[in-house]
């Protein structure tokens, strides 16, 4: 891989605390957002704002004799777990791990899990490791009960580093969830569940954690994607970002890792937005809106739904942007980083729209597998 590209994997400016997340960005606070990620500097196009590990992540059940059952590599050799056979891994480091946080839950049934229940094992999952780290379900609910409803990744704590990421999942918003409770009785009562409780207490706990699990998951897990198959994720940081049509970041996946990069120029004091579906130069306002509001309960007020005249210009791909060499796709991409700092006053047009969008498919082409 050629050095340029390793040296531009490197975040902008990066925190001490969190070297994963860049100095040039903060944290605030109003009546109409909450919570938001802002910018404390100018940022070009093409600056690494966050390069994240999910605090968990979990592949399609139908994809793990091809992944990596903890990391996500795609497999070339595999270790096999020796208890279920079902799940492999790159490397015994891997499978061990696998084992501490979520599969010595999971391993006895792994075989039983239907492959369309890939939500049900994210939601697994995520109590799994939660359980491993807090380090028993009676902790998980002490730490959840008395969290810092403000403590963010931003703050300091005295907690040590993986009860923070662990307590800042657990005081992300949750989306919409109904009090289905055929369905969690459902869960607790599963053979992947029941062996966590002895107690109707500890089994009334652990129906509230997953009301809780679920809603989180709803508004703010992640799908990793790669060519072929995919995986579920919650990423700590990445879930503050607010939804814009028309954002100012991408995300590109980096392994089982996200990375975060601004795709247009950010001024200072200008709030840092993702896109949670297609962005507006595919889908009409009325499409975008339905699909935010069913999922997320808001309805979008981004410059692209309030401006539709202006923003309804659309871009279809190119399959000729498949056919390029990464060094290639990576001058592309330096040299439209270039041309969108330069012509920004002009957006939205045509042009400027293709090249943020090629941008990021020359980036994907650039990393996929690296």
């Amino acid at each position: 891989m050629d050095i340029d590209i390793r040296n531009f994997l490197k975040v902008h400016n990066p925190r001490e605390d969190f070297p994963n997340i860049s100095g040039s960005i903060e944290i605030q606070r109003n009546v109409k957002f909450g919570r938001m990620i802002v910018a404390t500097e100018d940022l070009l196009p093409g600056t690494v704002i966050c390069i994240e590990e999910p605090f968990f992540m979990s592949l399609d059940k139908k994809e793990v004799q091809t992944r990596c059952g903890l990391c996500l590599k795609k497999l070339i050799s595999s270790v096999t777990c020796p208890s279920c056979k079902s799940l492999k891994f790159c490397s015994e480091k891997c499978q061990i791990n696998c084992y501490k946080y979520f599969h010595k839950f999971e391993c006895a049934n792994f075989h039983e899990l239907d492959s369309d229940d890939n939500f049900l094992l994210m939601m697994n999952r995520m109590l799994y490791k939660s359980i491993s780290t807090s380090g028993s379900l009676e902790e998980l609910n002490t730490i959840i009960e008395t969290i810092d409803k403000s403590l963010t990744l931003f703050d300091s704590t005295e907690l040590k580093i993986d009860k923070k990421l662990l307590s800042c999942c657990f005081n992300l918003e949750c989306g919409n969830v109904k009090d289905d409770f055929t369905f969690i009785d459902s869960c607790v009562k599963s053979p992947f569940l029941r062996n966590l409780i002895t107690s109707k207490y500890e089994q009334d706990i652990l129906k509230k954690i997953i009301l809780k699990i679920l809603g989180i998951l709803n508004r703010n897990s992640f799908t990793i994607s790669f060519k072929t198959d995919s995986a579920g994720a919650l990423y700590p940081f990445a879930s503050l970002i607010n939804h814009s049509c028309s954002p100012n970041l991408d995300k590109i996946n980096l392994g089982n890792k996200a990375l975060f990069i601004s795709n247009k120029p950010i001024n200072k004091h200008e709030q840092l937005f993702l896109s949670y579906r297609r962005p507006f130069y595919f889908d009409s306002v009325q499409k975008r809106q339905k699909s935010i509001y069913r999922q997320f309960n808001f309805t979008c007020e981004c410059e692209a739904c309030r401006n539709d005249e202006l923003f309804t210009q659309y871009y279809e791909s190119s399959s000729d942007l498949k056919n390029i060499s990464k060094i290639n796709s990576f001058k592309l991409y330096r040299a439209s980083c270039i041309y969108i700092q330069n012509n920004i006053k002009d957006y939205p047009n045509l042009e400027l729209i293709q090249a943020i969008y090629s941008n990021k498919k020359f980036l994907q082409n650039v990393l996929d597998e690296y």
